[in-house]
């Protein structure tokens, strides 16, 4: 906490700020040095509360004591929430926003971001927000808030009746930042917000990336954004905002001369997107400073037109064309082009080019341009006028400038009738993903469930990058069984933090609300999903009914089964082929997904031959029987010898659609490699196989001169400064003295010498922490690393809590380092081994699990970097089981 004493300046004596200090405050009493902070700033006008834990009764408390503060203006209450019930959230905001209230307080400032507000949280939102608390706000801040369009809708209703009650009041609402990032507004959410846009006409700064808002939701607000001529900052990134999206920020940007920041990346924007922008783009910008268009799926020939465009933007600092598809020689074209119009030292590197397209991807992206023209048909369907009435009359029919006889109609009508439309385009889709939702039970779950029950003709159901309970899985379970024409299972990475024995009941809740409705699905998609031979269990039970007698697609990617696993699956596709025979439907599997799932017991060293071969066999037992049509096959990165993949390649032999076979990253050594080949080349499934240049083995004999070094670390005795520059296992034996203490000494040193000790320490200690990867020194790294780390925290300021935490996040190869030539050349296996003891244990701060906790647990998306805990599962899966318990 900052104190408020006499020595202080004006600013300081103004400010209470409890930032970072990852405390849970559940009572009154629990929050009572808070309390004493706020009555004795005698002018409190910011007040920080970001990284703590409140509860409705401490909040109570809190609301008291800022009763008599009517100078507060800044309320920074951005993640505050952490580990509470929905139902606390709104309840805390109305005590704390009655407090206001009869403070007769003035907010300039609310920023309540990164707080799993959703829709019931929204509540207590309009309650302050319809208050005069809030006549006077400038700055509104809700960025990662899960609002939903639900809860958008709340919001933008509630600032729409501030604005009208301020008005009357004679002091009209003037907002001039509006943040709201990963919320999943999309379309009606964003058309909530242009209304309020529009009404205010004060608008500086608008930022809502990540929303899924598409070009009817983009085209309202180019709209509002056109009534606020003070506009200077626009984010809409990571949205699909396409052509028809563009051509309606055209007209606005146009208008906005005083326009300083725009970012429209990853907005697949496409060439025609891209040139729709340049005629607002070439309007008078004199302030102008970014333009972000990276990951546009963009051609060479669409940036040389946008370049000519930023000529005369005289202030530019930063034009990101990143991401595209430029190729090389494209690159090349594009740094001429900035050189002739005096912007090539604004230009970023291109470091994430996607490529020059090939003639393929061109011809279907003008495909895709085209078929833009078709989403609003059903927007166009029934809205005939008299003169279309008259034309139907005639021998033609136009389809936009394309005449068709009544043959041709009557073909193409015919032709539709058969033509099953993709799920997507005929709104069967209902998605929670990548929300970070925890669902304990059907309470938690309310929102789902009844979106479920809600939903008129659901196909597709994404659940991916949240975590479910079994009671919540129940509840899920049974609004699932009105729903016969679902298809699509899209549950990856569903059940995070989740102990094991509770995923097989919460499948088989699922699956039973599946075969209630009498549902047949095609796909199922249960990746990333760390259940193991326990889960597999349950999973056995959904593969046996019938609901998946009609599947053709099942990606288990990333699930830890291992050999008793492999038969379990294995066991229940035989068993699905075999009753499926019965009813003359047998399972037609074209798409298996089975990679990074040590289906060998690769643990059982005496044993390891036999264990490697058993569980690839047992999927080729189950791949040898049907699944004619399969496309499809991926077993990766498997730890599989070659005696299980030639028992795979020989179940493949009548699989005569079999267009992909993924066997990289096994144990085959250089021969069995070749066998592969040979084997694959007289049944005619040679270009199936993918390059096997990932191969992780050497040949046998090889193996066996190597065995008797595994788990033998010779010491190499080093000073502290030679294990500071490269720690290794054989320095740490190699250390004299007890390890901890010389270390210790070492660093405290060093503490006294380096300005930026923090970043330079912890990297040392991310380091050290990966050499928990060999078992016979793990206990000693570990200890070791407690005494360090507890004695680097003690010599912490408050500024270097955000140091550390950024720098295990590059060290642990989570986020880029800003130094483009540095590498994670350590074990990432013992860094997670590592911090699951330290976390356990309480060592790492409250805000370093947090961010953890949200880099580790979120879905990957396309243009995301890769996670490298994804390669260690078990590890991972229990990590994330610690910082889900903190």
């Amino acid at each position: 906490m900052e104190k408020n004493d006499g020595d202080q300046d004006s600013t300081d004596r103004e400010l209470v700020s409890f930032i970072e200090q990852g405390s849970k405050l559940d009572t009154e009493a629990d929050a009572a040095s808070l309390i004493a902070a706020i009555k004795q700033c005698p002018k409190l006008r910011v007040l920080c509360l970001q990284g703590n834990s409140i509860g409705v009764e401490a909040a109570k408390g809190i609301a008291k004591a800022l009763e008599s503060k009517p100078d507060l203006e800044r309320a920074q209450w951005k993640d505050m929430f952490t580990g509470r019930l929905k139902q606390e959230i709104p309840e805390a905001l109305t005590y704390l926003g009655g407090g206001l209230q009869l403070a007769d307080a003035h907010l300039v400032e609310l920023d309540l971001s990164d707080n799993a507000l959703g829709p019931i949280g929204a509540e207590g939102v309009k309650v302050l927000l319809e208050s005069s608390v809030c006549f006077s706000l400038q700055e509104l801040k809700l960025n990662n808030n899960g609002l939903g369009i639900e809860g958008g809708q709340i919001v933008a209703a509630a600032l729409l009746n501030c604005y009208s009650k301020s008005v009357e009041a004679g002091r009209p609402l003037s907002l001039k930042t509006f943040i709201a990032g990963r919320n999943r507004l999309e379309n009606k959410g964003a058309m909530a917000f242009a209304d309020v846009f529009k009404r205010v006409g004060t608008m500086e700064e608008v930022g809502m990336p990540q929303n899924g808002i598409y070009h009817q939701g983009v085209t309202s607000l180019a709209e509002a954004f056109e009534k606020n001529p003070n506009l200077h900052t626009i984010n809409l990134s990571d949205n699909t905002i396409v052509s028809r999206g563009a051509r309606s920020l055209k007209g606005a940007l146009a208008k906005l001369s005083n326009l300083k920041i725009l970012n429209l990346g990853d907005c697949l924007l496409k060439d025609k997107g891209a040139e729709e922008l340049v005629e607002g783009l070439k309007a008078p910008h004199p302030h102008l400073e970014e333009v972000i268009l990276s990951s546009n799926e963009m051609s060479v020939s669409s940036a040389l037109k946008i370049i000519p465009a930023l000529e005369d933007a005289t202030n530019l600092k930063c034009l990101n064309l990143d991401g595209n598809c430029f190729g090389e020689w494209g690159i090349e074209k594009i740094r001429e082009r900035c050189h002739e119009c005096g912007l090539e030292e604004n230009l970023i590197s291109f470091d994430e080019d996607e490529g020059e397209p090939d003639e393929e991807e061109e011809e279907s992206g003008e495909e895709s341009d085209d078929e833009e023209s078709s989403e609003s048909l059903d927007e166009d369907v029934g809205a005939t006028d008299s003169t279309q009435t008259a034309s139907t009359t005639s021998a033609d029919y136009k389809i936009g400038e394309t005449a068709l006889s009544c043959t041709q109609m009557k073909g193409l009508l015919d032709q539709l009738e058969i033509t099953k439309l993709d799920d997507t385009a005929i709104g069967g889709t209902l998605s929670f993903a990548g929300r970070g939702l925890k669902l304990n039970n059907e309470d938690d779950a309310k929102e789902v469930i009844e979106a479920i029950g809600n939903h008129p003709n659901l196909h597709v159901l994404e659940l991916e990058g949240n975590t479910i309970g079994v009671e919540a899985a129940k509840g899920i379970g049974q609004a699932l069984s009105k729903h016969p024409n679902l298809q699509r299972a899209r549950w990856k990475d569903m059940f995070t933090g989740r102990l094991r024995q509770e995923i097989p009941d919460a499948l088989k809740f699922l699956g039973e609300g599946l075969q209630s409705a009498g549902a047949q699905l095609i796909e199922l998609d249960l990746s990333d999903n760390a259940f193991g031979p326990v889960g597999a269990a349950g999973l056995k039970i959904l593969l046996e009914s019938r609901v998946c007698q009609s599947l053709q697609e099942l990606r288990l990617n990333n699930n830890g089964l291992g050999t008793q696993g492999a038969q379990m699956v294995s066991d229940a596709l035989l068993k699905c082929h075999e009753n499926g025979s019965k009813v003359r439907q047998p399972l037609a599997l074209k798409t298996f997904v089975c990679g990074r799932n040590r289906l060998e017991n690769g643990g059982a060293i005496a044993f390891a031959k036999v264990f490697k071969t058993k569980g690839a066999r047992s999927i080729a037992e189950g791949l040898a029987k049907g699944h004619d049509g399969l496309e499809e096959l991926c077993l990766d990165h498997n730890e599989m010898h070659k005696e299980g993949a030639l028992a795979i390649v020989d179940s493949l032999k009548k699989k005569s659609k079999l267009s992909k076979l993924n066997l990289n990253g096994n144990n085959f050594g250089k021969q069995g490699c070749d066998d592969i080949r040979k084997k694959l080349t007289p049944i005619g499934k040679i270009d199936a196989l993918l390059d096997l240049n990932e191969d992780e083995s050497c040949d046998e004999s090889e193996e066996e001169d190597s065995a008797d070094l595994v788990g033998t670390i010779q010491p190499e005795q080093c000073t502290p400064e030679a294990f500071f520059s490269h720690p290794s296992a054989s320095k740490f034996m190699g250390l004299s003295g007890d390890k901890a203490t010389v270390l210790s000494q070492y660093l405290h040193k060093q503490r006294g010498e380096l300005e930026d000790w923090v970043p330079i320490q912890t990297g040392f200690l991310i380091r050290l922490g990966s050499l928990a990867s060999e078992p016979s020194i793990r206990d000693d790294v570990i200890q070791c690393l407690k005494l360090l780390l507890k004695q680097m925290m003690a010599s912490f300021s408050p500024d270097d809590h955000s140091h550390f935490t950024n720098t295990v996040l590059i060290y642990s190869g989570l986020i880029k380092s800003e130094d483009k030539s540095f590498r994670v050349m350590w074990s990432i296996e013992g860094v997670g081994i590592a911090m699951e003891s330290l976390v356990k244990e309480a060592l790492f701060p409250g805000n370093t699990c947090k961010t953890l906790q949200l880099f580790l647990g979120r879905p990957a998306v396309r243009g995301d970097r890769k996670n490298p805990f994804d390669d260690f599962p078990q590890v991972k899966h229990r990590l994330l089981q610690a910082l889900f318990a903190f």
